[in-house]
């Protein structure tokens, strides 16, 4: 399973092709705080960088995020960074988690409740993972069954001809609308400038 899809880089994803065609990767941003707000009635703003708090402008994002990253992996909001992420990202050294708590609880207040009940319940990482696979094969089988696109899941992105990018984005909004009652924020990346040059539209016609 080394030569998997789901173990290439984004650069190296948007080489490849299906069918021919160059493909487009179209990703949920921030779709474990989005699932998660939606279990309390919020609406992600989807105007905003869900990553950027006040206090911590875009230069900060790699840190904030890898707090919801260790955050929604762990029983409750990290006070410490965990070792593997220290390792792969040795910047975050230069941040408290703590202090990016308190921005987080002052953006999204409904994240305190990570780690307590919710009817009953206490979520974990492997919940929001459920919600987010359903989401995504759902899609997949819309676009297939429906529009007879093909598509390749990498956790919270679909790929897809990039031909189909616009229909594949509506498929995912709709599927997670369904399950959640909000809409998600997506981000489409589009497939190198490369493999692009080297492929004709046929409907472009000669």
């Amino acid at each position: 399973m080394k030569s998997s899809y789901q173990l290439m880089t984004g650069a190296q994803r948007s080489l490849t092709t299906i069918n021919g065609e160059p493909v487009a990767e179209i990703d949920i941003r921030a779709s474990y705080l989005t699932i998660f707000l939606s279990m309390h009635g919020i609406q992600l703003d989807d105007t905003k960088d869900p990553y950027e708090l006040e206090g911590f402008g875009s230069e900060h994002r790699v840190a904030v995020k890898n707090w919801f990253t260790g955050t929604f992996g762990s029983k409750r909001p990290i006070r410490m960074w965990p070792t593997k992420m220290l390792k792969d990202e040795p910047t975050l050294s230069n941040y408290r988690p703590s202090t990016i708590t308190q921005a987080v609880m002052r953006q999204y207040p409904a994240m305190a409740a990570w780690g307590l009940p919710i009817n009953g319940h206490i979520l974990s990482w492997a919940d929001l993972m459920f919600a987010e696979s359903e989401v995504m094969s759902g899609a997949m089988r819309k676009l297939m069954l429906v529009d007879h696109t093909p598509s390749l899941c990498v956790h919270d992105s679909l790929i897809v001809p990039v031909s189909k990018a616009a229909i594949a984005g509506e498929a995912i909004k709709m599927t997670f609308h369904a399950k959640h009652r909000v809409n998600p924020s997506l981000k489409i990346n589009p497939p190198s400038t490369e493999t692009k040059r080297d492929w004709r539209n046929p409907s472009e016609g000669n």
